[in-house]
Order: structure tokens, then sequence, then C-alpha cells
């Protein structure tokens, strides 16, 4: 028996792993634009991964909107998993345990169907799961799925059983539960993802200003810029090149030991130790163009 597969029910399908590419997409694409901005910036290897501010803004613009976006989508996924819940309110103590069982059941049996397809597998089982219908085809569409071996065929039979003995009311309220707890489950990701890459956006726009400010500094400071190597010597002698170092006291801090104050001279907010190795690198740049290697009494004589 030759079966189409209606796209009504190719969507349908979908849905169980959809949101799931879509966090990968959305990871992708803000990787690629990432690295095809540090690839046209052509920054020197001491620099690498550095953008313009003007680069920066549009990557957090971006992603900005992508969170914005993602929220909203987790909200109203929210909202109509409640509301799916509250729809099967009043029901009694042996229909709501039915229907908890049951919509695990789908859940399972259209998750084990779609691996199934994933895998090269057929449409077939995953059509007779959730297909359009009454409780009429519930019996035929067991027979369909049973054709195929294995744990898919277990699944859909007890799907199935339990599908019969609930009757519409509670398969229609089980049916709208598992697409809620597929959409919801999507959505937070999608919102996780985004929130991540946002904070990413976040501080590369931090680096990009930081660099920008030591380019400054470069041009109009009396001391120019120490070569990487100098740079190097320094780290080691000041903190063994770890960029969460702190001293003794805990007042010097990160690979070049700022203290907090001298940290906001260079524009720097926070704690240095905390900062990234790459606006470390920037405020500790902008720090010897504008004062040489004054700030660092002892370790300094490496700079020039």
């Amino acid at each position: 028996m030759n079966l189409s597969i209606p796209t009504r029910s190719r969507l349908l399908i979908s849905s169980a792993f959809m949101g799931c590419i879509a966090v990968a997409m959305v990871g992708t694409l803000f990787l690629l634009l990432a690295a095809s901005v540090r690839h046209a910036t052509g920054q020197p290897s001491d620099r690498e991964g550095v953008l313009s501010t003007q680069e920066a803004q549009l990557l957090l613009a971006e992603a900005q909107v992508q969170a914005s976006v993602s929220a909203r989508s987790f909200d109203t996924a929210f909202r109509e998993h409640n509301a799916a819940l509250e729809n099967a309110e009043g029901l009694s103590g042996a229909q709501d345990e039915l229907l908890t069982e049951l919509t695990a059941a789908r859940s399972q049996a259209i998750e084990l169907a779609v691996a199934a397809y994933m895998g090269g597998g057929s449409l077939q089982s995953a059509e007779a799961l959730i297909g359009g219908g009454g409780l009429q085809d519930i019996r035929w569409r067991q027979q369909l799925v049973a054709a195929h071996a294995g744990n898919t065929a277990e699944a859909a039979s007890t799907y199935g059983d339990l599908a019969f003995e609930a009757g519409v009311q509670i398969h229609q309220m089980a049916i709208a539960l598992q697409r809620a707890d597929v959409q919801l489950k999507a959505a937070s990701e999608s919102s996780l993802v985004a929130s991540e890459q946002l904070a990413q956006a976040e501080q590369m726009a931090v680096i990009a200003e930081a660099w920008a400010r030591s380019d400054v500094a470069v041009a109009e400071g009396r001391y120019g810029e120490a070569p990487p190597e100098n740079w190097e010597r320094l780290r080691m002698c000041e903190s063994s090149g770890n960029y969460a170092a702190l001293s003794v006291s805990t007042i010097y801090r990160g690979a070049y030991q700022f203290d907090r104050q001298t940290w906001k001279t260079v524009g720097g907010e926070g704690d240095p130790a905390a900062a990234s190795p790459l606006e470390q690198d920037a405020r500790a740049r902008e720090l010897f163009a504008r004062r040489g290697n004054a700030p660092w009494p002892v370790c300094g004589r490496f700079l020039p």
C-alpha cells in the first residue's frame, strides 16, 4: 500500500526536533558572522579576534534582536503551555493519571519515529501516530506502525492502547500538552542560546572599544607601542602569565596586576582579573602608550 505523506503531517513530525535545529542554526549563524568579521579585519596575530567598534556594534545589535525575538517566543510558548494545562483541569484522579501517561507515551513514540526517519527510515510510522482522523483509525494506525520493528513499534502500540482507552477528550488534551511541551522546550533552549550569545556579543563590543581606545593612545601618547614578546615577559614577571591572578593583598589583579583605580583610568569596569585576556591586553597597551613602563615599577624593565 503506497501512502502519501501530506504536508501537514510532515510539519507535525518536524515539531519534535525543529526547535533544536533552530537553536543550532542561531548558534552557527552567530559564529559564522563573527568569524567572517574577524577574517575581514585582517588584524595582526596579537589581537586576533578583535573586531572594529562598528563591526562589534553590528554583531551586538543582531544578538540583541535575536535575544528579544527568543524572549517573546518563550513567553508565547509559556502561555500556550499554561493554557494547555488549564484546559486539563477538572479531570478526575484516574483521568489525570491517564492523561499524564498518554502525553508521555505520545512524546516517546514521536521521538522514536522521528529518530527512525532521521536515520533513514520511513515517515509512515510517524504519519501513523500523528496523522488526521478519529479514534476509529487508531487500531489501523497501530497495525501500520507495528510493521516497523523494535522500540518504535512498541512505543506506538503503547500510545495506541492508551489513546483508545482515553477517549476523544483526553486524547485531544494529550496532543495539545505534548505539542506545548515540545514548543516550550525548544523556546527555552533558543532563549538560553540567544542569551549566551548576547553576553558574548557584549564582551566582543567591550573588547573592540578597549582596542580602539588603545589605538588612539598609541597614536597620541608619548611611548608608542611595545612588541608582543616584551608584553609576554612583563606578564610572566607580574603574574606568571595568569590573567586571573590576584596579588597576596588582592589589590593588584589580572595578568598586568591592575589596581581597580588604574583599571578605570583606561576605561575598564569591574574586576580586572575577570576581564577577558584580549581586554586586559588592550587596557595595558593603552596604559603603556600614555604612561610608559612607570605603572610597573619592577617588571616594567621588560618594556622599552
